[in-house]
């Protein structure tokens, strides 16, 4: 199923039709309920047909040639979809995925946690500035093909403001907050040598008074 999520990811959530060749690759899904993420009616009763790791076709049973040499698999009463995208997301702040835990931020609790978020169907995140430069170790593995789970974006560190959220020492290590236009880009400078895929900011005062004056 993981696999599967993977491949319909890389779909890019449209069905794709091109003429399939038999091979000891292609594996056919027979039955499935398929919801292709474009807003149109689920095929009920489909096929997929998955040729070396990519989806070659999709389409009503009946309606799809399965080729000679091919696995069939059964997969009536399940529905297959495109993998989820979650935008705002932050790995290893907990352990049990519950309870923040200041010792989260490992590598064996972010390779569980992006094997976990691919079983339930996320197959990418943005992981919005509370990463640490590790994250940039498994990113240049993940882009490599050698770590497995959800594939991830990263702000690396996250810009503040002086005295504003979070507060508490427990997170400001994590946080730029400069409080000159030197100093942000000096700030700026050294995360960009990190290669972020995106740059988060807080403008926040700590949750205590209005926000921005209109």
């Amino acid at each position: 199923m993981h696999r599967l999520v993977t491949t319909f990811l890389l779909l890019g959530f449209l069905p794709v039709w091109v003429q399939a060749q038999a091979s000891p690759q292609t594996v056919a899904l027979v039955g499935a309920r398929v919801i292709d993420g474009t807003g149109r009616a689920p095929i009920e009763n489909a096929v997929v047909l998955i040729t070396g790791g990519k989806i070659q076709m999709v389409g009503k049973n009946g309606a799809v040639p399965i080729p000679k040499q091919t696995r069939e698999i059964n997969a009536s009463g399940k529905t297959l979809m495109p993998a989820l995208v979650d935008l705002h997301t932050h790995l290893g702040q907990s352990i049990n995925g519950l309870d923040p835990a200041s010792d989260a931020y490992n590598e064996e609790n972010l390779r569980t946690q992006l094997a976990r978020l691919l079983a339930y169907g996320v197959g990418t995140v943005a992981v919005m500035g509370t990463d640490r430069d590790l994250i940039y170790t498994l990113r240049e593995e993940q882009r490599a093909g050698k770590l497995t789970g959800a594939h991830f974006f990263t702000a690396g560190r996250r810009f503040g403001m002086k005295g504003g959220f979070p507060a508490g020492s427990s997170m400001n290590w994590d946080v730029y907050r400069p409080a000159t236009a030197e100093e942000a880009r000096r700030d700026v400078r050294e995360l960009a040598a990190q290669h972020p895929d995106f740059v988060k900011l807080w403008l926040d005062d700590g949750c205590t008074a209005q926000k921005l004056q209109v």
